[in-house]
């Protein structure tokens, strides 16, 4: 087979695999809106909107080294250009691929491509060489050594790549448990390589036999890997899901197997006719294997670095165990033709010491963690089983990311009547919600921190809640929880969300001017005004900077007057965000020491912080400062490493939902107010807060909504409550109880249960065992709001 035709193959596969996974995204209505839509992920950008030209230019680079078949009129290689013709003209005239919507197009777009790199498949094993079957080889031995050999490689790669990419080091006991869940891993191959040659022995033709049994315990591998890390990490369950993950795992595993079948290197090796087609020929030979070997080490480093940056419940961490493995497993096949005499019953006894001393060990370390990704993931593959109220996760999977077009009715909330003219006192509102900000970034929390001067500062002069939560672990649902001030169905998003925008009918009731930086979020959940001249107009969502909306502030303010109404100025800036360091090249903006913390992170808070103290200063040279509310907070925190992980979005941990809440009081009112900063606080406090301060009696539209941070100076405060927190992209709940020391997470998609000890100091917290009183405790405060939400809205998971 010629360099040009292998390179073509690829790039169409490529192309459809690519087209397939963007369907599979855009069948997820919180992707859309929060990933595509804002264009967060320039590749994904780039292709999605230049589909119509990049879709004729991969069927050019398929179809010219194959143009003698298609002229002969093969049937595989005329039906699949066609086929692929049809789409390129049909993508011509049709909408943007970018525009693709939650629903039965995205469905049926996935499955296309799926079908379509079925049919290319076929169509390589058309030029299949003219070569007979013949009988299968007995090599156990061979597959037992080429097991062990792609064992060890596959542990050195791991360990390799992690020390490589991570600042922590690996212990030799760390090692050690990774390649013994590597080997054990291995044992598990041999034994399923054995049984297929032994059923293969049973047939009439069984080499034939053993390559296509092959290919579909591939394809079962893809089909599971597709239906249970990938779809079951964006909680897209059901039929759908399991057809998507059928034609998938079938495509992938057919493709890549199907050039090698058509070469029949090995006409009576089934199983390496089948596994070879994922690895290249010259791995077979000694210096060819240990290219391979340095591709595939290269392969694990590259995806390991994109894992630490930003991964989707380490989606990318698996897919990469994944290829490692299966590409070494190729080449180690490939590549060994030693030992085929030994007895079976030898290497089955090799097998079974692994496995006795893998249960000696694991006895006397049965709480040993993994350090890396794949050693943990490995060790969850082996040990299947689910932990924690395994009756509350069926619940939370039915209840999360209600699809779009699910309908459900939006309701009218209210904290209060709203009949009174407004406020006499109204001071004008800053709230500064820097997206990802972690506390113990802050001098204010963690007194190692020595990059934000001005927000300490500012801090001594205000209110800093020590306990302080976010309501939900990505932007997502935590931004519209803030303005509702409690807790909101998990859903993208209930329309008209406007009867629910509890903080909207505040400043319009106390017509403030609002100054709001707008996305696509506050796109849909706010309701148009008359009095909202946009922040950051001409600005992307993406591109938004803390320096940039303060200085435009400023200049506002230089030119109103005395007896202009108040002004409530909201503002989400992307500084730190994930995906803004990364696109911009994951590094520090300054040379300053930042030891002990994310330096990208650090030195650009340090940058904002710089800006929020000119901001202060020229709101003390105007004279509006101390008659100013300014709040400062973030929608969720953001994993910078803690065990291996990075970003937000489908977890719950501490960092991530423990969040800095920083508010200045207008000194007219600090003398009416009392408060307790040791208490429990969250962002959905906020707006209730805001309603107090301006003199509105509070009445909760639900038990498990927001309270105020602030109540009348002699009142005495209510007893804390333990509340729900939940990411906002993935069926992971969790409840803050012991007034705010103890985090417990309920995890549906990965069936099981953490929980934590956030302590009295600046880290985040400390995993511990969840003990039964914790959890039943947990357990109710979820299943109370997840139900109670659920019945405000009149949603049913069975309608």
């Amino acid at each position: 087979m010629s360099v040009a035709r292998v390179v073509s193959y690829a790039i169409a596969v490529g192309f459809w695999l690519a087209t397939a996974v963007y369907a599979i995204l855009s069948s997820q209505a919180f992707i859309v809106e929060q990933f595509l839509k804002p264009g967060l992920l320039p590749p994904v950008a780039f292709f999605s909107s230049h589909f119509e030209l990049i879709c004729p230019v991969a069927l050019a680079a398929w179809a010219v080294p194959r143009a003698e078949a298609i002229r002969r009129r093969e049937l595989p290689s005329v039906v699949t250009g066609v086929l692929w013709g049809g789409a390129a003209s049909i993508a011509l005239v049709l909408p943007a691929l970018s525009t693709l919507e939650p629903g039965p197009a995205a469905l049926g777009v996935a499955a296309m491509a799926f079908v379509a790199m079925l049919t290319l498949g076929w169509a390589e094993w058309t030029g299949r060489r003219d070569c007979e079957w013949t009988m299968p080889e007995q090599r156990p031995g061979a597959d037992l050594v080429a097991v062990l050999v792609a064992a060890l490689g596959a542990n050195a790669i791991e360990t390799g790549a992690s020390l490589v990419t991570s600042a922590d080091s690996i212990s030799f006991a760390d090692w050690g448990l990774g390649l013994r869940y590597d080997l054990l891993l291995g044992m598990v191959v041999f034994l399923v390589i054995t049984l297929i040659r032994g059923l293969a022995n049973m047939q009439r033709r069984p080499a034939a036999f053993e390559t296509a049994l092959s290919i579909g315990v591939i394809a079962a591998v893809w089909i599971w890997l597709i239906h249970d890390v990938v779809l079951a990490s964006i909680s897209w369950r059901g039929p759908d899901s399991w057809m998507i993950s059928l034609l998938g795992g079938s495509a992938i595993a057919w493709t890549a197997c199907a050039r090698a079948v058509a070469r029949r290197d090995s006409p009576s090796d089934g199983v390496a006719t089948a596994v070879c087609g994922l690895a290249p020929r010259f791995a077979a030979r000694p210096a060819g294997a240990v290219t391979w070997l340095l591709l595939l080490a290269g392969l694990a480093y590259a995806l390991h670095r994109v894992s630490l940056i930003a991964d989707w419940n380490f989606v990318v961490a698996r897919l990469g165990v994944v290829l490692v493995w299966m590409g070494l497993l190729a080449g180690s096949l490939r590549a060994v033709r030693v030992a085929a005499r030994v007895p079976l019953g030898f290497c089955f006894g090799a097998s079974l010491i692994v496995l006795i001393a893998h249960s000696a060990v694991e006895r006397v370390s049965a709480d040993a963690t993994p350090r890396t990704h794949a050693a943990r993931w490995v060790g969850e593959i082996l040990a299947p089983g689910s932990s924690g109220p395994a009756e509350l996760f069926p619940l939370l999977l039915e209840h999360t990311n209600i699809g779009a077009s699910v309908n459900v009715k939006a309701v009218d909330l209210q904290w209060a009547e709203l009949e009174t003219p407004p406020a006499g006192v109204r001071p004008n509102v800053f709230v500064i919600v820097v997206d990802s900000l972690r506390r113990d970034y802050l001098s204010a929390y963690n007194p190692e921190v020595d990059f934000t001067p001005s927000l300490d500062a500012f801090a001594r002069e205000s209110l800093v809640f020590k306990r302080a939560f976010t309501q939900y672990g990505a932007t997502g649902l935590s931004v519209p929880s803030i303005w509702v001030g409690g807790p909101v169905l998990h859903k993208q998003y209930v329309t008209p969300f406007a009867p629910m925008n509890t903080l909207a009918k505040l400043l319009d009731h106390e017509q403030y001017v609002q100054w709001i930086s707008m996305d696509n979020i506050l796109d849909v959940i706010l309701p148009a005004s008359s009095r909202r001249p946009v922040l950051d107009q001409r600005v992307q969502v993406k591109d938004f900077r803390l320096c940039q909306t303060l200085s435009e502030m400023s200049s506002r303010l230089a030119t109103r007057g005395a007896n202009d109404p108040p002004v409530f100025a909201y503002t989400l800036p992307q500084d730190i965000h994930i995906s803004v360091i990364t696109r911009e090249g994951g590094r520090p903006v300054d040379e300053g020491n930042y030891q002990g913390f994310h330096a990208p992170t650090a030195s650009r808070v340090r940058r904002f912080d710089t800006c929020f103290g000119e901001f202060v200063a020229d709101l003390e040279r105007r004279g509006l400062y101390d008659e100013s509310l300014i709040v400062v907070t973030s929608d969720h925190g953001d994993s910078l490493g803690e065990g291996g992980r990075m970003g937000h979005a489908y977890t719950l941990y501490p960092e991530i939902v423990r969040v800095p809440l920083i508010v200045h009081l207008p000194l007219a009112m600090r003398d009416r107010w009392t408060w307790d900063l040791d208490r429990p606080a969250y962002t959905t406090d906020v707006t209730p807060t805001l309603y107090r301060l301006l003199g509105h009696q509070l009445s909760a539209s639900a038990p498990f909504f927001g309270e105020s941070l602030v109540r009348p100076a002699g009142e005495s405060a209510p007893m804390a409550r333990d509340r729900m927190v939940a990411a906002s992209y993935g069926s992971v709940y969790g409840a803050i109880v012991d007034s705010g020391r103890r985090l417990y997470v309920a995890d549906a998609i990965q069936l099981r249960e953490m929980a934590f000890d956030l302590g009295d100091g600046p880290m985040p917290g400390t995993p511990i065992s969840p003990d039964p009183a914790t959890r039943s405790q947990a357990s109710k405060v979820i299943r109370d709001t997840v139900e109670g939400l659920a019945k405000l809205h009149g949603f049913s998971p069975s309608k």
